[in-house]
């Protein structure tokens, strides 16, 4: 039996607004400043430079979140760890990548990377079968973050099953 491992990917319009300012401050003076008939090929290449834009950064600033999501996609949930636990590194020293991640890498998430990398190493945990150390992420994850779904559904899914009172 196979199954596919689930991803989630959530967002967030009220944190996104700096990715809507920086189209709207990048679309209008093209709308001024390049003749009407030139317009079509002036937003086509504001948006070939986005694109090239985020695909750089993301390169470059998330490397082992991406390099992590390969692992768990071939279910390589040990392999996957110590690149997740690198993502959260480089994101704690460089917490402005994260706050300002509309921006440098035009990710509206309404998750941080931080908080992901937190939420991805205990479901690696959890897919090994390593209870104990899936709930202490998951519990980090949600005293750090109180209102990560993520967080909250696996902590009463694990002490539902027998490990702990469950919370609400």
């Amino acid at each position: 039996m196979t199954w596919e491992v689930p991803v989630v990917h959530s967002v967030n319009r009220r944190k996104a607004w700096p990715f809507y300012a920086l189209l709207l401050a990048l679309g209008v003076p093209t709308g001024w400043l390049v003749p009407s008939r030139y317009i079509p090929y002036a937003v086509l290449a504001l948006m070939g430079g986005l694109i090239l834009w985020a695909l750089l950064s993301r390169e470059i600033f998330t490397r082992d979140h991406r390099r992590g999501m390969r692992m768990v996609r071939k279910k390589r949930f040990d392999e996957a760890i110590p690149h997740f636990e690198a993502a959260y590194a480089f994101m704690e020293r460089h917490p402005w990548i994260d706050r300002w991640r509309s921006l440098v890498l035009l990710s509206i998430s309404g998750m941080s990377y931080r908080e992901m990398a937190l939420c991805n190493v205990a479901f690696c945990y959890g897919q090994q079968g390593k209870v104990r150390e899936a709930t202490a992420i998951y519990e980090h994850v949600h005293r750090e973050y109180p209102d990560n779904g993520i967080a909250i559904s696996a902590l009463n899914m694990l002490r539902g099953a027998g490990n702990g009172p469950a919370e609400g």
